[in-house]
């Protein structure tokens, strides 16, 4: 996904340079995802920080962001799910969208 969403945010004005993609291995989840990357966000001294997410998980990242990083300032982006455009159509769709609503 990492390419996709450097591609979303140079489609947006974004410099590439401006662009830092952190590795996040071996995490599972949104919340280790956070918490790895506000580790890294602190060693940069960073204040504010443009987080890149498949719109269906933009809501929940936003939550969790908050809840674990919140005081690093955060723009949550959503990048179009192209799988999920006529997500009423397939039951991985339907699934993703239920599930991410009431995560």
């Amino acid at each position: 996904f990492g390419r996709i969403f450097r591609q979303f945010l140079i489609g947006r004005g974004v410099p590439n340079q401006a662009i830092r993609m952190v590795p996040c291995p071996n995490v599972h989840d949104t919340a280790s995802e956070i918490r790895r990357l506000r580790r890294y966000l602190t060693k940069s001294n960073a204040r504010t920080v443009t987080l890149v997410t498949s719109a269906s998980h933009s809501r929940r990242a936003q939550l969790v962001w908050k809840r674990i990083a919140g005081s690093i300032s955060v723009r949550i982006v959503g990048a179009r799910d192209a799988e999920l455009r006529w997500w009423w159509s397939s039951r991985r769709g339907r699934t993703t969208v239920i599930y991410e609503y009431l995560a």
